[in-house]
């Protein structure tokens, strides 16, 4: 293997590497968030979301538009 080879596929993984920490480092962020919001005040709004995000992915895949 040539030295450009070697040092290309090194340069990539630690791309690879940089990238997966920055992946790591954001869901981390987000763990946190999640943790720390009011969850009894953000209840009703959640489960709103949540029905909505039913309705458009859920419903429309099963074919039922049915209420509940």
């Amino acid at each position: 293997m040539s030295t450009v080879k070697k040092s290309s596929t090194v340069s990539l993984e630690e791309r690879k590497v940089k990238a997966l920490e920055s992946i790591g480092t954001s869901l981390e962020v987000l763990t946190l968030w999640f943790e720390e919001i009011d969850k009894d005040d953000w209840g009703e709004r959640i489960a709103w979301y949540l029905d909505l995000w039913k309705q458009k992915y859920i419903d429309e895949e099963t074919g039922d538009n049915s209420a509940v």
